[in-house]
């Protein structure tokens, strides 16, 4: 059982985990789009559809760490991730690398760090449940230097932000903003822009949404990133 309690009221108003997604997703298509045709695209058109994307990533590490509160089975919730993580791995190198497969696995996709980052808050939790914090924390540590072992996008900077969402989740919503607001714009000047993820998530009432489409979000980004990587290779000759 996870040993921290719930923070998140219900709240009839504000944004539910599904509508958190459709933001999250909306972002991430977009951020790879411009990734991708970027050299079609005016640097100050390509910086502004760059900067959108950042919202994306810390709005998933925040559902994951919500999922992991909510889940009846976080062995399911890993499981269901690693598969993703690998199924995405070829529409991944072939989406922003143009490549078919990265025989050098030099960059994996954010599915293995969303992954290793629930593993790390998993085990941080239940030696945290046992009076062993300080080994839960060599744990996440161990975790972290495998994420930039592995290169899994945002490596440790994802590993550090989940874990900062999850060690905050009962604080007040403007102490967990400040430090995640911090840690965010120690990144490099475009990923600064995460900063302004926190809004929406500020906005989280608790309420799951629609259910019905849980496993469209997974599905959704080997999908895209396909599509991108096949209009790139084969119609515009990228």
């Amino acid at each position: 059982m996870n040993t921290v309690t719930a923070h998140n009221e219900e709240r009839h108003f504000g944004l539910s985990s599904f509508a958190l997604k459709c933001i999250a997703l909306t972002t991430m298509i977009i951020d790879h789009c411009a990734s991708t045709f970027g050299v079609f695209l005016k640097y100050d058109t390509y910086l502004l559809l760059r900067s959108i994307g950042r919202l994306a990533f810390p709005i998933y590490c925040f559902l994951l760490v919500e999922g992991f509160f909510h889940t009846k089975d976080v062995r399911k919730y890993a499981r269901n991730l690693l598969v993703f993580a690998f199924v995405s791995e070829i529409p991944f190198d072939l989406g922003l690398s143009l490549t078919w497969f990265d025989f050098a696995f030099s960059h994996q996709n954010v599915f293995f760090t969303l992954f290793l980052g629930l593993v790390a808050i998993y085990f941080y939790d239940l030696l945290r449940a046992q009076k062993m914090w300080y080994l839960g924390l060599i744990m996440v540590f161990i975790i972290d230097m495998l994420s930039i072992e592995l290169n899994t996008d945002y490596n440790s900077n994802g590993i550090v932000l989940i874990f900062l969402f999850y060690l905050l989740r009962n604080e007040s919503k403007i102490a967990m903003a400040a430090i995640v607001g911090l840690f965010l714009l120690t990144w490099n000047p475009i990923n600064n822009y995460a900063v302004f993820a926190l809004f929406p998530i500020l906005l989280y009432n608790g309420r799951r949404g629609r259910l019905s489409l849980k496993y469209m979000f997974y599905a959704a980004y080997p999908v895209h990133l396909m599509i991108i990587g096949l209009i790139a290779v084969y119609y515009l000759k990228l």
